[in-house]
């Protein structure tokens, strides 16, 4: 990080809505209809108390956890501003400019000249038939010779996250010699949506149909890529990003016991807040049990709806105010960046692949005996993902250095200054480590 600072204060642009209202008219039953009916009522009303308690509770999570943005204000709250380097990417101060989209998208070769910073998609649909056809991915070199870069990471990022808004982790890297290959995961970002167009708000769902179609996604960009890139590769992975890592490095570990002679392209893993379970989600499943096959797959699970800025005071994610007003302020500038809330069926493969990890770690001890070395870093207040389950599960696995944050939020790259100058040492240091 830089030691010349300035102030930056991004406005955020506030959407104001009214909330709709439901009327719901019916005729009065006659008295003999009516105690005739009572035990059905009774049923009914008992259900409809179970599916309202399931609602109020899902409620406060989502309005809680960052998954959704949060109702936006009638007057917007004076922003607490900390002290922000400056953003500095291929000679721009500015990060909306991180990738120098020339505005036209092209292939990426087999090979591509990885000398220059790319911000193009990748035709996955070229390389596998059943596949999505664009996946967005950027390129930083670390600007010193190739003799004296020390590897590339490869970032994994959270829902809702775009390339723009790592321009700090970014930076960082390469000050430090790494050169960082970073995508938008399907969905979200500039890559491709899943849903068709012709769905309501398509654009704003957070929609996945497997997780193993975000491993997939990730294994082919490696296979694309991994010839050009500077060797040792290193992993990263947040929140929802950290739980690909995890199933990725599930992958890699099983390929390594099969086979002696196999050579992983990972050198190192690192997890920030990984996704081992949803704080709250024992409230959401009987209400995705309940409704989600009445709602469908493609609607949005109670509380979420499309994109909209939200209010740093009720954040759950960060305790800067500057990249909170950022995240929304690229929006504003690019608005296909923005990403809504989720979807029944998003929460139904995030819950299946919940359930996955769990079993092949805490139950088939399949990461007892890891040698991928791994870092995992929770937040121990996060009021996203349930850290205490995370640290319980990382205790299960072999070669894994845990560390505890208290007094940070769940974005822990998006944190303050002195936060994220400390999670950055940590990292750094584990990638020095021998």
């Amino acid at each position: 990080m830089t030691d010349n600072q300035q102030n930056h204060a991004p406005v955020a642009q506030w959407i104001e809505q009214q909330p709709s209202k439901l009327l719901v008219e019916g005729s009065i039953p006659s008295g003999r209809a009516m105690k005739s009916a009572a035990p059905y009522c009774r049923v009914v009303s008992r259900w409809l108390a179970g599916v309202g308690l399931s609602l109020l509770l899902s409620a406060m999570f989502f309005s809680s956890s960052g998954f959704a943005q949060d109702a936006p204000a009638k007057k917007k709250p004076a922003p607490v501003v900390d002290v922000v380097p400056p953003l500095r990417l291929d000679d721009s101060d500015e990060c909306l400019q991180i990738g120098r989209v020339s505005g036209t998208m092209f292939r990426v070769p087999k090979h591509y000249d990885l000398t220059q910073p790319l911000d193009v998609t990748m035709d996955l649909k070229s390389l596998d038939p059943t596949n999505i056809k664009n996946l967005r991915v950027a390129y930083f070199s670390p600007n010193v010779p190739t003799s004296r870069q020390r590897g590339t990471v490869v970032i994994i990022m959270g829902r809702a996250e775009y390339i723009e808004n790592y321009c700090d982790v970014i930076s960082y890297l390469r000050g430090n010699r790494y050169g960082v290959l970073i995508y938008d995961l399907r969905g979200q970002g500039m890559s491709d949506r899943i849903l068709p167009k012709k769905e309501p708000h398509f654009y704003d769902k957070g929609y996945v149909d497997n997780y193993q179609d975000y491993v997939n996604d990730h294994n082919l960009l490696i296979a694309n890529f991994r010839s050009s890139l500077i060797r040792p590769l290193y992993l990263i992975g947040h929140s929802l990003g950290g739980h690909v890592a995890l199933q990725i490095m599930l992958q890699e570990q099983a390929k390594l016991d099969a086979d002696k002679q196999y050579r992983t392209p990972y050198k190192k893993i690192v997890v920030l807040a990984p996704l081992w379970k949803l704080h709250g989600e024992w409230a959401m499943r009987p209400l995705l049990s309940t409704m989600g096959y009445l709602a469908g797959g493609d609607a949005f699970f109670p509380t979420q709806g499309p994109y909209r800025p939200a209010q740093f005071f009720l954040n759950k994610k960060t305790h800067s105010a500057e990249r909170f007003y950022r995240y929304n302020a690229m929006i504003a500038k690019k608005k296909s960046l923005r990403l809504g809330g989720v979807t029944y069926q998003w929460l139904r493969a995030t819950l299946a692949s919940n359930d996955d990890l769990w079993q092949q770690v805490m139950v088939d001890k399949k990461l007892i005996g890891n040698t991928i070395p791994l870092l995992e870093m929770n937040a121990v207040g996060d009021r996203v993902v349930d850290a205490a389950t995370a640290k319980q599960m990382g205790q299960n696995i072999g070669n894994n250095t845990l560390v505890d944050l208290p007094d940070y939020k769940h974005a822990l790259l998006q944190e303050d200054n002195p936060r994220l100058q400390k999670v950055f040492d940590i990292m750094i240091d584990f990638f020095n480590q021998k």
